[in-house]
Formats: structure tokens, sequence, C-alpha cells
């Protein structure tokens, strides 16, 4: 996946580039929380990228699934997972019912939340950031961002 925009902060081989929604974000509501019909992303800076200029991120669509993966996907397995072991559970009890299948589920996915958030602050932090900015784009500014209507 590539997205063009703008270099807001550089440091060492780190540049912080905000990009605006693209094509592919149609339907997507995820920036709507930074405001301003953008986003902001860390990446690598590989070619000596300053303040300003605008450049092209890139992200292999294969760490894109992964993650995607782990945010999407893994929660509903443990859910499944936790439901089934909940209702294994209450196999022995005197008055089996769905109530500790429904619990199981929930108690799945608090830990698939829980282990998410390990995964991020112990692992994925560590490893840095998983985009990378690959060239200069020959976009001037003005065509990246829209200023949002009053």
């Amino acid at each position: 996946m590539r997205e063009t925009g703008i270099v807001i902060s550089a440091e060492n081989n780190k540049v912080r580039v905000q990009i605006s929604r693209g094509d592919k974000c149609d339907g997507c509501h995820a920036c709507d929380a930074t405001g301003a019909n953008a986003m902001q992303v860390e990446a690598s800076n590989e070619i000596g990228a300053r303040i300003g200029e605008t450049v092209d991120v890139e992200v292999s669509p294969g760490q894109v699934f992964g993650y995607s993966f782990i945010l999407f996907i893994f929660p509903i397995i443990m859910m499944i997972v936790g439901y089934f072991i909940g209702m294994r559970f209450s196999a022995n009890v005197d008055n089996p019912g769905e109530g500790t299948g429904i619990l199981g589920a929930f108690l799945g996915l608090g830990l698939s939340l829980a282990m998410i958030k390990l995964y991020d602050t112990f692992w994925a932090r560590k490893k840095g950031s998983i985009a990378r900015v690959v060239r200069r784009a020959s976009l001037p500014r003005q065509e990246l961002f829209i200023t949002p209507p009053n």
C-alpha cells in the first residue's frame, strides 16, 4: 500500500508524515478522530526526507494483512474458543445453560484484547515503524490537502 503525504517532523531516521484521505479510504472513518480529513504515520526515512517535502510512504501488503488479522480476526477466534470452553464447563454443572458459554465468549474477547495490548506494548513498538518513505513525490502540496468545509 502506497500513499502520498507531507513530512511534518523529522528526527534521526524517522519522519512523521501527514497523509490525506485517498480513494482507498472510502467508507472508512478511522481518520475522523484526527480531524482535517488526514492521518499521521511514523515511517523510516531511508531517503533523507526533510520537513515540508512531499513523499510516498509504503507499507507492505503482508504487514497490513498481519496487523488486520491481529486486530479483527483474532478477537473473534478467541470469542469462539471462549464460548466452547464455557460450554464445556457448563456440562459439569447441574443446571447447564448458554450463560456460561456467553460468559466464556466475553472472557475470550477480554483476553484477546489484553494480549493485543501486550503485543503492542512489548513487541510491536520495539520493532519500530512498519511504514517507510520510498521516494519524493511529484505532487504539489495543494493537491494533497483540501481544507475542511466550514
